[in-house]
């Protein structure tokens, strides 16, 4: 045989080996293996032991000692293989690496998470017109809207189909963005006439968000995004890995909890760098360390 076609037969055979028993590992195979017959073995002994105590408790006919003791010890392979399979599980994660991932050409997402903040320069300006998909419309905002903006196109022109926005309220003397909420909205009706993407308040998931949120409390901001992110995923029937959330506006504590809600679920977040308006996503997991890497 031709070494190519060789080669072809090993991949398919390995392909064959992982869609039937997870791995294409010797040792893994042999495990999984005798697992699966260790399981075989269990499921036969409970069968015969529940007919014979059937049979002893309906018919009268004498209990088998002999074939439940021979039962009870063929099960003890399976205890043995589970007991090591755990073990060697928890090893396993004790080695995980936690890792996370940074693009700057992701993949499109369908629904992004989004904070806003407090509008400056001429964020909430009625002068600005023109289209939001235009870079010097978008350039004439120098504020922390722009950065919104920013996220908002880059994704609309993959597959967004929908855009949270959370708003912060006044904490003492400091105004909050949830005052400019139809200003931001404004904005984008002015920008963005034609959009499908639906883009709506966080209040409209979570009523008792219609005051926004204190974006100097942690706890609060990352108790209204996991609240925010589990309605979104339960109205629309996404995936909470087709959700986004993106950490660029807020406070730097709103940027801590979007992250944390992110990582807690093991999806990803998104950061609008403010040097060249790049949109960086951000995949975090856990990975078996590399062989031969520095413990």
């Amino acid at each position: 045989m031709r070494p190519f076609k060789r080669e072809l037969l090993a991949q398919d055979v390995r392909g064959l080996l992982h869609h039937l028993l997870g791995s294409s590992r010797l040792g893994q195979i042999v495990f999984t293996v005798l697992t699966l017959a260790a399981l075989g073995w269990f499921a036969d002994s409970c069968y015969g032991v529940l007919t014979a105590w059937v049979e002893h408790w309906a018919l009268g006919k004498p209990m088998p000692t002999t074939q439940v003791y021979s039962a009870l010890w063929l099960t003890a392979p399976l205890v043995v293989l589970l007991t090591l399979g755990l073990i060697v599980a928890r090893r396993a994660v004790r080695r995980l690496v936690f890792r996370v991932r940074s693009s700057r050409e992701p993949r499109g997402v369908r629904a992004l998470i989004l904070f806003l903040s407090v509008p400056r320069g001429l964020d909430a300006d009625a002068a600005v017109t023109g289209s939001i998909h235009d870079p010097a419309v978008r350039a004439r905002l120098a504020g922390p809207w722009r950065m919104l903006l920013e996220a908002l196109v880059f994704h609309d022109e993959r597959r967004l189909e929908h855009a949270i926005v959370i708003e912060s309220r006044a904490a003492g003397s400091k105004p909050g963005s949830r005052e400019s909420r139809d200003e931001f909205f404004a904005l984008l009706d002015r920008l963005w006439p034609e959009r499908s993407v639906l883009v709506r308040p966080a209040s409209d998931l979570v009523p008792e968000l219609d005051d926004g949120v204190d974006f100097f409390d942690l706890g609060a901001l990352v108790q209204a995004t996991d609240e925010v992110l589990r309605r979104l995923v339960g109205e629309t029937g996404l995936r909470r890995e087709q959700v986004v959330i993106d950490v660029t506006g807020g406070t730097k504590i709103a940027t801590a909890a979007g992250a944390a809600v992110a990582l807690a679920e093991g999806r990803r977040f998104q950061y609008v760098a403010t040097h060249d308006y790049g949109v960086t996503v951000y995949d975090p997991t856990y990975e078996q360390p590399l062989q031969g890497a520095a413990r």
